[in-house]
């Protein structure tokens, strides 16, 4: 089941442009929500559906940290450094 976007939340980081995206699944009685990363060369996406279509992401934090494990890979100290600067981000703004 497809719905548009009731809410967007568009972060950049470094190379990088995360944008989060969530509604209310009616369905499954819950927020979804899914990600895409942008970055030069490429981009990243998921929708949010699990194997059965359940929600996989219920929260922004699961979402961006989701986004951020998929561009970081086995990379910690990427990953810590773009968690560490979006947590920032979004506690200045």
């Amino acid at each position: 089941m497809w719905k548009p976007a009731e809410e967007i939340k568009v972060i950049k980081a470094d190379k990088y442009v995360f944008t989060i995206e969530s509604f209310y699944d009616d369905e499954y009685e819950g927020d979804r929500y899914s990600f895409s990363v942008s970055y030069p060369g490429g981009t990243h996406a998921s929708g949010g559906y699990g194997n059965e279509n359940e929600i996989a992401m219920p929260t922004f934090d699961f979402a961006l940290d989701s986004a951020i494990q998929a561009i970081s890979g086995h990379d910690k100290a990427l990953y810590k450094r773009l968690r560490r600067e979006i947590s920032l981000d979004i506690l200045l703004d």
